[in-house]
């Protein structure tokens, strides 16, 4: 519990005050068993949180319980954690949420450990929409515009 960041679970907290309590409960919780490597017990939160958020009106809520368990499938090295982590990467491209393209940060850290061409493919299609590569395309932008 120790290594844990508490600033991001006080955030994951205050979120959960505009978000359906039950996914976004399952959701962190998911979340905090992964950080503790309990991966069979993430595993059954994130699967939980993620079929309550199914068909939810809270697409971004949706979407990070979808990079949740790709985390989880991913680090635990099962198939199932290409196509996961695939869906979570498009539906991230098809939101405008700061937090989801922090998120995927992660996403592309446990993609990048895996072996695998797959793998490096899917961690480099997740960079292009991560924050970390939008932050640096501004700066370019913004470096071509001083400097023509």
């Amino acid at each position: 519990m120790a290594a844990l960041n508490h600033k991001s679970v006080r955030e994951e907290l205050a979120a959960l005050k505009d978000a359906e309590p039950n996914a976004s409960l399952l959701n962190l919780t998911a979340r905090t068993h992964l950080r503790m490597g309990n991966l069979g017990v993430a595993q059954s939160f994130a699967i939980g949180a993620v079929q309550q958020y199914e068909g939810s009106a809270k697409r971004r809520h949706a979407v990070l319980a979808d990079i949740t368990l790709a985390m989880v499938y991913v680090l635990a090295g099962e198939l199932r954690g290409l196509p996961l982590a695939h869906k979570a990467i498009a539906s991230v491209a098809e939101i405008r949420s700061t937090r989801a393209r922090a998120r995927l940060r992660n996403l592309v850290a446990a993609l990048e450990r895996r072996p695998g061409s797959d793998y490096k493919e899917l961690a480099m299609m997740a960079r292009e929409f991560s924050l970390e590569e939008k932050a640096s395309i501004a700066v370019s932008r913004n470096f071509r515009a001083i400097w023509p």
